[in-house]
């Protein structure tokens, strides 16, 4: 009697390191949400521009990375 899993359902290590990845992905968005909903910024809301600006940077980095992350794991 084999210990090893075999099927569809059998978690492969690869397969754990792609649902981690996009696991992380969420993390950092949930983070950059965290942080634009914060008072504590890299640069204050009261600064003309500059202030939403980081903001928006930020989110949008973190949305085109979970974006990446999720094509990249439907592509394999």
């Amino acid at each position: 009697m084999e210990d090893k899993k075999e099927g569809a359902n059998a978690a492969t290590p690869e397969v754990v390191k792609k649902k981690s990845r996009l696991s992380f992905a969420w993390i950092i968005l949930l983070v950059a949400v965290i942080y634009t909903i914060s008072p504590a910024d890299a640069i204050p809301d009261v600064v003309p521009v500059g202030g939403w600006l980081d903001d928006i940077i930020i989110n949008a980095a973190a949305i085109l990375n979970l974006i990446i992350k999720y094509r990249k794991r439907n592509k394999d």
